[in-house]
C-alpha cells in the first residue's frame, strides 16, 4: 500500500466516483419499506443541500419507523444524500444524464463504430451549436439568466416582498 499513497510514484486520487441514483435508490427503500410518506421524506433528506435539512429528515423518518432509519444508515451517506458527498454531484441525483446520452444515439444500434462515432459527433455538436447560439442571443439581448431562472428569482422578490 506504500506504492500506492507515495506522491513521488505518481499515483493521485480517482477524478470518478460513485453515486447511487435517487430514484432507484427511492424505489428500492419503497420495495422494501412500502410506505408513500417515507418514501417522500428519504427523497426530501437525499436532495437537501445542507446537513442541517439532511438531519431534520433523518430525525422524522427515525420517528415514524426506526428500521427504516437503520436502513439508511447502512448505507454511506456521500452514496444518495447530497449534503454529504462534498459536492461531486454537482446537483445530479439521478441517472438522466446517461439517459440523455442515450436518446443522443438512439437508432444508431445497428451501426459500425465509424459511424457510431461520426453520428455521436454531429449530433453533440449541433446540440452545443445550438444551445451556445441560444445563449449568446440572450447575452445579447442584455438578458443575465435563463428564462427558468428570472421566474425563479421573481418568485423569490415577490415572496421576501410579501414577508
Amino acid at each position: 500500500m506504500a506504492v500506492m499513497t507515495d506522491p513521488h510514484l505518481g499515483w493521485a486520487a480517482p477524478s470518478a466516483y460513485y453515486r447511487i441514483c435517487m430514484r432507484h435508490f427511492a424505489s428500492n427503500f419503497m420495495t422494501r419499506f412500502k410506505d408513500k410518506i417515507l418514501k417522500n421524506l428519504v427523497c426530501r433528506a437525499a436532495l437537501a443541500s445542507t446537513e442541517r435539512k439532511f438531519n431534520k429528515h433523518m430525525n422524522t423518518i427515525g420517528r415514524i419507523n426506526s428500521e427504516a432509519l437503520q436502513w439508511l444508515e447502512a448505507i454511506p451517506l456521500q452514496l444518495w444524500a447530497l449534503s454529504h458527498d462534498g459536492g461531486r454531484r454537482y446537483g445530479l441525483m439521478t441517472t438522466n444524464i446517461s439517459e440523455v446520452f442515450n436518446s443522443v444515439i438512439k437508432g444508431a444500434r445497428s451501426l459500425l463504430v465509424t459511424a457510431l462515432v461520426q453520428l455521436t459527433f454531429f449530433r453533440l455538436n449541433g446540440y452545443f451549436v445550438a444551445r451556445r447560439e441560444l445563449g449568446a442571443n440572450r447575452l445579447a439581448s442584455a438578458e443575465r439568466f435563463t428564462p427558468y431562472v428570472d421566474a425563479q428569482i421573481q418568485a423569490r422578490v415577490v415572496k421576501a416582498v410579501l414577508l
